[in-house]
């Protein structure tokens, strides 16, 4: 990992930070707009299924569920681009190494690519709820830390090997 043994250290604190507000932020976000979803669907409260609405997702309650549905697909590519954005950025930060680069590129493309024929592949073949939870399971893989927690530690390893055989 290259650069100063402070900037890698403040960068990290910043980039836990961040991960933290942003899938806390994400995680009720997203619960919110299932709870309201469910809410304008059975138009009553489930005593096992209840949140209170903090006031800055009152909004919501002014949504029809299908509006909520692509509210809901927005916010997916939304996160999907600022997870992959912090991650490529991070890896560009430690390491500064363009094959890492495009190699967890690649690895974001591959999972999203994945998760859309996981989804189309379902409506084609008359699966449609198992083509979407699998595809909803990639794309909860592109929105967590998840690929940077696996990358990350695969780049230190691949750098520390490459500085040990040469």
């Amino acid at each position: 990992m290259k650069g100063t043994r402070l900037s890698n250290i403040l960068f990290s604190v910043c980039l836990v930070l961040l991960l933290i507000v942003l899938g806390y932020l994400r995680e009720i976000f997203f619960v919110h707009i299932g709870y309201q979803i469910r809410l304008n669907y059975y138009h009553e409260f489930d005593r096992y299924y209840h949140y209170t609405f903090p006031k800055w997702l009152l909004f919501l309650k002014e949504y029809s569920s299908a509006e909520l549905v692509r509210l809901k697909w927005i916010m997916t590519i939304i996160t999907f681009l600022l997870y992959s954005g912090i991650t490529v950025y991070a890896i560009r930060f430690y390491f500064k190494n363009r094959t890492y680069v495009l190699i967890t590129l690649g690895v974001q493309a591959g999972l999203f690519a994945l998760a859309g024929l996981c989804y189309i592949a379902g409506q084609v073949i008359g699966k449609a709820e198992a083509g979407y939870t699998l595809a909803r399971e990639f794309m909860g893989m592109l929105q967590s830390p998840l690929v940077l927690m696996i990358l990350l530690p695969t780049f230190i390893i691949n750098s520390r090997q490459k500085k040990n055989t040469v």
